[in-house]
């Protein structure tokens, strides 16, 4: 006996299959036997982990091939389904399809006044969905509100506290609608939902009526979205307005150059921000432009809480115009902006440096003069720069520790270090302007630190003209002097002690010592 071949085996019922649906499962199979070319002796079983399929087995001759089933709640979730193919002499051959079928249910409740909630959701799950708690909440806390993408205040007219029995994600979800229930005289207009975060989100906005006393708000809930989970429902009265531009707007806002080519810009917030409003930032150089669009020029939106925005100096130009916008947006517009422009600031003006840089020492100080060419009313300090080693402007040792104060200054006096280091020191001295941009220099002059009586440099740098006295003497310090003479008296006491000597008279008979 040849077994017979299974050829196909397929669930042909089309889309998500949703149990209590109205159109049923439908299997179609196709075999053959060799022994028997008619088919008619196959017999066909259909089953599922619970059981056989109902009203399905039975011959080829009797349609056995296709079998039609009702979606019933045993076969809720993933299901394999096997086909069992016999022949006359009893050899059988079997295949096997997966089958999935979302449940369904229609969750309702209703609170003491009378509200009713219906949640429609199909869901892949096998527990009852139901809605744990629809109770009345006090409505005073919402008696002047601001509703997100209308203008005015609205008042509610009914709060419910609304907690699902479970919650599904989104990919256990296939489909879910909330409808709400209510009284005309209630005299709703608006259906929102409050979740956990405090967020407003409008349900609906439109009622249909269920009856001549009744009205009901319907939310369809966004493809793959979650069950919705617990939070207020909230019924508002009064006839929505349609939103126009923020009323919240920037007020007090200042800019100004910084550091570095850099642009501070401050202000503040005028109204209340709702969660439809943003507030952006526009920088344009040379031509103004607005907000929201900006085309073509930087923007930025900031996060609600901030009132302040530096603009990087690594984007401006050095004396370039820059016309700067803040505003409050929302999808309508934005309000009244802040506006200013400002002049890029990366380095002092008007050519100025020193020059003819001079050092000498002085009572335990370095004593720097310098000449100044160029226009310094960009000036505002001069800084006086050195190390032990020579530099370029490129090398120049930054920050400087020195400071005078003054766009005309031209001298200052620097301690020398504490430690004698013998070292030889560069010095030079360059600009800073207000908002603290400093050119670079060279090293100018040197003077080496050997700390004698008269030390200082006439610009040859080698520092070390205008010694006064020999070399030798000039090199001892005054207080060695003293030591010097006290160690030779005492030299001398000792001899004498030593020639003295001995016990004959007229120096006969002495022991000498030497």
């Amino acid at each position: 006996n040849n077994l017979p071949v299974i050829t196909s085996f397929e669930l042909t019922t089309e889309g998500d299959i949703v149990v209590g649906q109205e159109s049923p499962l439908v299997f179609a199979v196709s075999a053959f036997d060799v022994d028997d070319p008619s088919g008619d002796g196959l017999t066909f079983a259909y089953s599922y982990p619970g059981g056989e399929i109902g009203g399905c087995s039975g011959t080829q001759a009797e349609g056995a091939t296709v079998c039609t089933s009702p979606v019933l709640p045993d076969f809720i979730g993933n299901s394999p389904v096997t086909v069992v193919v016999t022949d006359a002499h009893n050899g059988e051959v079997s295949k096997e399809i997966d089958m999935f079928v979302w449940n369904s249910a229609v969750a309702t409740a209703t609170s003491d006044v009378g509200i009713e909630v219906q949640y429609s959701l199909d869901y892949n799950g096998q527990s009852e969905f139901t809605i744990t708690s629809f109770t009345d909440a006090d409505t005073s806390s919402y008696d002047a509100v601001q509703l997100e993408g209308f203008t005015g205040t609205y008042a509610a007219v009914a709060a419910l506290d609304y907690v699902p029995s479970t919650t599904y994600t989104a990919s256990d979800v296939l489909d879910q609608s909330i409808s709400v229930i209510v009284a005309k005289d209630v005299e709703a207009t608006s259906l929102w939902y409050i979740d956990g975060s405090g967020k407003w989100i409008l349900l609906s906005d439109t009622s249909t009526d269920v009856d001549a006393s009744t009205e009901m708000f319907t939310y369809d809930v966004p493809d793959n979205s979650p069950v919705v989970p617990a939070g207020k429902m909230v019924l508002m009265g009064g006839e929505l307005a349609q939103a126009s531009i923020p009323d919240a707007s920037v007020s007090g806002f200042s800019a100004e150059a910084t550091r570095g080519g850099a642009i501070a810009m401050s202000w503040d917030i005028t109204g209340t921000l709702l969660s439809s409003d943003s507030i952006r930032v526009c920088v344009s150089p040379g031509q103004a432009l607005s907000l929201p669009d900006c085309a073509g020029a930087f923007n930025a939106t900031v996060a609600d809480e901030d009132r302040t925005y530096t603009y990087s100096g690594s984007q401006t130009m050095h004396g370039e115009t820059y016309h700067l916008e803040v505003a409050v947006c929302n999808e309508q517009g934005c309000s009244t902006p802040g506006i200013a422009s400002v002049v890029a600031d990366k380095q002092v003006d008007g050519d100025v440096a020193a020059t003819n840089l001079a050092v000498a020492a002085q009572d335990m100080q370095w004593v720097i003069s310098w000449d100044i060419t160029g226009d310094t009313s960009d000036v505002a300090h001069w800084h006086v720069c050195y190390t032990t080693e020579d530099f370029t402007a490129g090398e120049m040792p930054t920050p400087c520790s020195d400071m005078v104060v003054g766009p005309d200054a031209t001298t200052l006096s620097i301690d020398m270090p504490a430690i004698r280091t013998g070292q030889e020191y560069f010095f030079t001295a360059v600009p800073m302007d207000a908002l603290g941009n400093m050119d670079a220099a060279a090293s100018m002059n040197s003077i080496i630190d050997t700390r004698v009586a008269d030390n200082s440099n006439m610009n040859d740098g080698n520092g070390t003209i205008g010694d006064t006295g020999d070399d030798a003497s000039s090199s001892v310090p005054t207080w060695t002097w003293g030591l010097i003479g006290g160690v030779v008296i005492v030299a001398f006491i000792a001899g004498a002690f030593i020639l003295s000597r001995g016990d004959g008279e007229g120096g006969e008979g002495k022991d000498w010592d030497y």
